[in-house]
């Protein structure tokens, strides 16, 4: 692109920090990790004035790469949210993302405590019932290898724990259900706990989960695990 042409060419000593800073930008928002991300460190080092947006986008970039890098990108959350002038839209935003990250990295303790931070009223409020649903999920998983226990109640224990997981979901579907934007992911784990749960169930009582107007990716998703139970 033109920027890219640009850099080659090298940009006017004037014009060079905004010229790296639009080019890792318009890298980032293309989706390209990979590419963006030595961009992104360059413009970092000459942008003092846009840090908090440049940690924000490395942040997105390391989750995006194929093998995405946990660390790295929640060293670059961190930073982004030690803008104490954020507004709360942008924080909670990222506040999320944080839990997230630290979900996938296994600490589960520490995710807990990033999403419980946020206000009842948040709009990352759905966000944040995929999360502690997957944390009760690993829960269940951790009853079924208790082995003081005998099979039937370490499965009668896991079961009643896919139980609440189930209910936390369903309060993401019901507080997303203007944006609809985490159905999808709450519909696919809704189906995860029941196949985990070993049942099977039928399409008539898919639907029970997903509404028709609804179905998308996430019933698909939950359609298979069901049917085939991990």
């Amino acid at each position: 692109g033109y920027l890219q042409q640009a850099r080659v060419r090298g940009f006017p000593k004037r014009r060079a920090d905004e010229g790296i800073y639009l080019l890792a930008k318009s890298l980032a928002h293309s989706a390209q990790s990979t590419e963006c991300l030595p961009v992104l460190k360059e413009a970092l080092s000459i942008n003092p004035h846009r840090t908090t947006e440049i940690h924000g986008l490395m942040a997105d970039a390391y989750l995006g790469l194929p093998t995405p890098e946990l660390e790295h990108a929640l060293k670059h959350n961190r930073a982004y949210l030690e803008d104490q002038t954020l507004p709360s839209r942008q924080r909670e935003a990222r506040l999320m993302q944080q839990s997230e990250i630290l979900l996938r990295l296994g600490q589960h303790v520490e995710a807990r405590e990033v999403f419980s931070s946020l206000p009842a009223e948040s709009r990352q409020r759905a966000a944040a019932y995929i999360v502690e649903g997957q944390l009760m999920m690993f829960e269940a998983r951790a009853q079924l290898t208790d082995f003081d226990l005998s099979n039937t109640q370490r499965r009668e224990r896991a079961n009643e724990k896919f139980e609440a997981a189930i209910e936390v979901l369903r309060k993401a579907r019901i507080k997303d259900a203007q944006h609809q934007d985490n159905i999808p992911e709450s519909m696919y784990l809704i189906g995860v706990c029941y196949a985990e749960m070993g049942l099977k169930y039928t399409d008539a009582a898919l639907e029970k989960l997903a509404p028709p107007r609804r179905r998308g990716t996430g019933f698909r998703h939950a359609q298979r695990q069901v049917r085939d139970p991990l």
